[in-house]
Protein backbone atom coordinates (compact mmCIF):
# COMPACT_ATOMS: atom_id res chain seq x y z
CA UNK A 1 0.00 0.00 0.00
CA UNK A 2 1.63 3.62 -1.05
CA UNK A 3 0.89 6.25 1.14
CA UNK A 4 0.86 10.04 -0.77
CA UNK A 5 0.03 13.61 1.32
CA UNK A 6 -0.76 16.71 0.46
CA UNK A 7 -2.09 20.03 1.46
CA UNK A 8 -4.18 22.90 0.06
CA UNK A 9 -5.59 26.39 1.25
CA UNK A 10 -9.69 26.19 0.81
CA UNK A 11 -10.36 28.97 -1.77
CA UNK A 12 -13.62 29.37 -2.06
CA UNK A 13 -15.30 32.34 0.35
CA UNK A 14 -18.19 30.15 1.44
CA UNK A 15 -15.52 27.29 2.49
CA UNK A 16 -16.83 23.60 2.28
CA UNK A 17 -20.37 23.91 2.62
CA UNK A 18 -22.55 21.12 0.86
CA UNK A 19 -22.34 22.02 -2.75
CA UNK A 20 -18.59 21.74 -2.38
CA UNK A 21 -18.18 18.80 -0.37
CA UNK A 22 -20.40 16.99 -2.60
CA UNK A 23 -18.44 17.92 -5.49
CA UNK A 24 -14.88 16.62 -4.33
CA UNK A 25 -17.31 13.25 -3.10
CA UNK A 26 -17.83 12.66 -6.84
CA UNK A 27 -14.90 13.08 -7.59
CA UNK A 28 -13.64 11.11 -5.38
CA UNK A 29 -15.95 8.01 -6.40
CA UNK A 30 -14.20 8.33 -9.57
CA UNK A 31 -11.02 6.86 -8.61
CA UNK A 32 -12.57 4.02 -6.59
CA UNK A 33 -9.29 2.29 -5.63
CA UNK A 34 -7.82 4.80 -3.59
CA UNK A 35 -8.90 5.70 0.06
CA UNK A 36 -8.58 9.20 1.05
CA UNK A 37 -8.92 11.31 4.07
CA UNK A 38 -8.56 14.96 4.69
CA UNK A 39 -7.94 16.74 8.17
CA UNK A 40 -7.99 20.26 9.24
CA UNK A 41 -4.82 21.53 10.12
CA UNK A 42 -4.92 23.14 13.10
CA UNK A 43 -7.76 21.78 14.31
CA UNK A 44 -8.42 18.79 17.18
CA UNK A 45 -10.78 17.62 15.03
CA UNK A 46 -11.65 13.83 13.50
CA UNK A 47 -10.00 13.51 9.99
CA UNK A 48 -12.93 12.82 7.79
CA UNK A 49 -13.32 9.86 4.93
CA UNK A 50 -13.49 11.33 1.64
CA UNK A 51 -16.37 9.01 1.03
CA UNK A 52 -19.20 11.11 2.91
CA UNK A 53 -20.18 14.73 2.17
CA UNK A 54 -21.33 15.13 6.14
CA UNK A 55 -17.42 13.55 7.47
CA UNK A 56 -16.45 16.35 5.72
CA UNK A 57 -18.78 19.17 6.20
CA UNK A 58 -17.84 18.36 10.20
CA UNK A 59 -14.82 19.47 9.75
CA UNK A 60 -15.99 22.97 9.25
CA UNK A 61 -13.74 23.97 6.29
CA UNK A 62 -13.78 27.81 5.92
CA UNK A 63 -12.50 30.09 3.36
CA UNK A 64 -8.34 30.57 4.23
CA UNK A 65 -8.34 26.91 6.27
CA UNK A 66 -5.25 24.75 6.09
CA UNK A 67 -5.92 21.18 4.74
CA UNK A 68 -4.17 18.31 4.62
CA UNK A 69 -5.31 14.86 2.62
CA UNK A 70 -3.86 11.76 2.94
CA UNK A 71 -4.04 9.09 -0.28
CA UNK A 72 -3.48 5.24 -0.32
CA UNK A 73 -3.88 3.01 -2.48
CA UNK A 74 -1.58 0.52 -4.80
CA UNK A 75 -1.26 2.90 -7.96
CA UNK A 76 0.99 5.81 -7.82
CA UNK A 77 0.28 6.93 -10.89
CA UNK A 78 -3.31 7.31 -9.83
CA UNK A 79 -2.73 8.90 -6.39
CA UNK A 80 -0.93 12.05 -8.40
CA UNK A 81 -3.63 12.21 -10.74
CA UNK A 82 -6.19 12.62 -7.97
CA UNK A 83 -4.25 14.83 -6.54
CA UNK A 84 -3.64 17.04 -9.09
CA UNK A 85 -7.77 16.98 -9.67
CA UNK A 86 -8.31 17.80 -6.05
CA UNK A 87 -6.56 20.80 -6.47
CA UNK A 88 -7.60 21.71 -9.58
CA UNK A 89 -11.26 21.53 -7.99
CA UNK A 90 -10.23 23.45 -4.98
CA UNK A 91 -9.54 26.01 -7.63
CA UNK A 92 -12.46 25.53 -10.01
CA UNK A 93 -14.93 25.86 -6.81
CA UNK A 94 -13.60 29.40 -5.96
CA UNK A 95 -13.47 30.86 -9.27
CA UNK A 96 -17.44 29.13 -9.79
CA UNK A 97 -18.02 30.84 -6.47
CA UNK A 98 -16.85 34.46 -8.01
CA UNK A 99 -18.75 34.07 -10.99
CA UNK A 100 -21.75 33.19 -9.03
CA UNK A 101 -21.85 36.41 -6.78
CA UNK A 102 -21.59 38.18 -9.93
CA UNK A 103 -24.80 38.03 -10.68
CA UNK A 104 -26.50 37.55 -7.26
CA UNK A 105 -27.19 34.42 -6.87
Amino acid sequence: MIKFEGTFTVKNKKGWHARPCSRVVRLLKSHPNLSVVFEKLGCTCEPASGNSIFELMKLGLNHGDDVRYTLQGNDETEMHTLSENLLALNEQLAQEEDSENIYGF
